[in-house]
């Protein structure tokens, strides 16, 4: 049975609230559009380092932003 992926709202949120686009951030970070939209919408994970950048590019912590889907992995 294949697990259904959930959005990362907090990622979502984080970057509606900066303005910042997919495009915009992707470039910022060093990532292509492709894998920061699949991270958007809970397809893919990401390595520390590149959850590092994505908080720091958007003034939050990586807890804020990945804590819930790392909480849905565990529970």
């Amino acid at each position: 049975m294949k697990k259904e992926s959930k959005k990362n709202v907090q990622l979502i949120a984080a970057m509606a609230a900066k303005e910042v686009t997919n495009n915009e951030l992707a470039e910022r970070i060093g990532c292509s559009v492709t894998a920061l939209s699949m991270l958007r919408r809970g397809q893919c994970g990401c390595r520390v380092r590149t959850a590092l950048k994505i908080a720091r590019e958007l003034g939050f912590t990586v807890e804020d932003l990945f804590g819930a889907m790392i909480a849905d992995e565990e529970g």
